[in-house]
C-alpha cells in the first residue's frame, strides 16, 4: 500500500479534531474507494451507451 497526503485547511482540521475517535484515513480511503468503483460504473455505462449510439439505423 502507498502513503497520499493532501492539503486541507485549518477551519476543516479544527472541525475534524472535534471528532477525534474518527480515523480519517480510513474515511477517506473508504471514500477514494467509492469513488473509483462509482467512476468505472460511468465508464461501463458510457462504453455501452456509445456500442448503441454506434449502430446504423435499418432502411
Amino acid at each position: 500500500m502507498v502513503s497520499v497526503s493532501f492539503t486541507i485547511t485549518d477551519d476543516l482540521k479544527a472541525k475534524m479534531e472535534k471528532f477525534s475517535w474518527i480515523n480519517w484515513s480510513d474515511v477517506a480511503r473508504e471514500d477514494a474507494i467509492k469513488r473509483e468503483k462509482l467512476h468505472e460504473g460511468f465508464e461501463e455505462f458510457n462504453r455501452i451507451v456509445s456500442k448503441s449510439t454506434k449502430v446504423s439505423p435499418k432502411k
